[in-house]
């Protein structure tokens, strides 16, 4: 769902709207899986579900909303395995970044068909399996989403094969990334400088 809602100028409250609440259409029935990013563009409000891959989404879309949520259709997403956690604002260029990030826990998402690390290769880390943690480039237009032809950016795993569940992102100009966990394995703050 989405909702619409004021905060106070001084930040000690957060007012939502019930009457704004819109359901999102979701591409795929997945346990446990969701929108978990949203993107503003010219049209408004973009939505990606987290599971885009070709073994559990039978289609790929964003999903558009005005800037009241009312849902205005649609537009194509590239397929993606694993999951999409979030993503970063548009630059001038129309290019965005999102995180792509597999648990080993999640069975379901397991595959031997990863065209991105088949096109560009694995991270050094990545080379031993486990988890995945990566950031991906993608181009927005009007007519809907497409990966960008550059290699992702491979997060240093960690020693042991622990995932972090990074979900949030924010892209800071030239000089790089700051990510986020949620709680798992604890609370991070990292950041990735681009070269």
């Amino acid at each position: 769902y989405l909702v619409c809602g004021a905060l106070a100028p001084d930040l000690s409250a957060l007012r939502l709207d019930p009457a704004t609440l819109t359901e999102i259409p979701l591409p795929a029935q997945v346990p446990n899986k969701s929108d978990e990013s949203l993107l503003w563009t010219a049209q408004g409000w973009a939505a990606f579900y987290e599971v885009n891959g070709a073994q559990l989404a039978p289609a790929s879309f964003a999903v558009l909303f005005s800037p009241t949520l009312e849902p205005t259709g649609n537009v194509p997403f590239p397929r993606l395995e694993y999951r999409l956690t979030d993503v970063s604002a548009l630059d001038a260029e129309g290019v965005f970044w999102g995180i792509n990030y597999f648990y080993p826990g999640d069975v379901e998402q397991r595959t031997d068909d990863d065209p991105l690390a088949a096109q560009y290769g694995l991270g050094a880390s990545h080379t031993r399996g486990g988890p995945v943690e990566r950031l991906v480039a993608f181009r927005w237009t009007a007519d809907g989403v497409t990966l960008l032809d550059a290699p992702p950016i491979y997060l240093q795993l960690l020693p042991d094969g622990e995932a972090r569940n990074w979900e949030g992102l924010v892209r800071l100009d030239a000089r790089g990334f700051l990510l986020a966990t949620d709680k798992y394995p604890q609370t991070l703050l990292g950041f990735v400088p681009v070269k």
